[in-house]
């Protein structure tokens, strides 16, 4: 194993109650002040966590997510949001969890189950995006849909970075998909990720694990279109 980034915590904002067993944390990108990620936080059936994305937050905050529930598990949706995850395995013990093909590209960074492997229970849903190479998993957990690249929402910012962020796409009025983003992780047979999944929605353009492919989408598609309209208080 290659040797982790360390626990660097940031200016991040509080923990913010977001539903009923749910709660996120938002930070700026490392090097790139403006650019925002988020945390989610997803409380189970047993009452055990699970995170999505990873990011190091004080020892207060850190206290005040311990009496949430025990932390137990760590959703990576693709191996480009991985940055923190194996310093959050670490410091929470947690057991980290991804699309089948990052599990061998984090391999020497951090170790991964298959996102095949994580615990099932009513708390959420896993679905895989397959008109990504990257395969993201997306989860949905009581009505919130939370993505890594499958679709941003962030106003447009000021400043340098904000500029940046506007001319590659990552910031706009409505939620998307970002050219940079398509570009990154479109296959090669499928060239227009964006136009994949807005014309599939309601077939086979995410999987749901456990369900026929052709059955999930129809059941979740109002919730997604639901959400994705608040996409930036529930998944960024």
């Amino acid at each position: 194993m290659k040797p982790i980034r360390p626990w660097t915590v940031q200016q991040h904002g509080a923990l913010t109650k977001r539903d009923d067993g749910l709660w996120t944390v938002d930070d700026d990108v490392p090097g790139l002040k403006g650019a925002g990620r988020r945390m989610g936080i997803v409380k189970r059936d047993n009452g055990a966590l699970l995170f999505f994305n990873a990011i190091p937050v004080s020892d207060a905050v850190l206290a005040e997510i311990h009496g949430l529930g025990r932390p137990a598990q760590l959703v990576v949706p693709n191996h480009f949001h991985s940055l923190d995850a194996a310093a959050l395995v670490e410091k929470l013990g947690v057991t980290a969890y991804a699309p089948a093909p990052a599990v061998e590209v984090l391999k020497d960074r951090v170790r991964c189950q298959p996102i095949s492997a994580l615990p099932a229970d009513s708390s959420l849903q896993t679905f895989t995006v397959d008109g990504f190479a990257t395969h993201e998993v997306a989860v949905v957990t009581r009505g919130t849909l939370l993505v890594g690249d499958l679709v941003t929402n962030v106003p447009h910012g000021g400043g340098m970075n904000g500029l940046l962020m506007r001319l590659v796409g990552f910031t706009g009025p409505k939620p998307r998909l970002p050219w940079s983003v398509q570009k990154r992780v479109g296959k090669a047979n499928h060239p227009h990720p964006r136009s994949h999944h807005r014309s599939r929605c309601a077939g086979r353009a995410a999987r749901g694990r456990g369900d026929a492919q052709g059955e999930v989408m129809p059941r979740v598609k109002p919730r997604l279109f639901a959400v994705s309209e608040t996409l930036s208080q529930t998944a960024r």
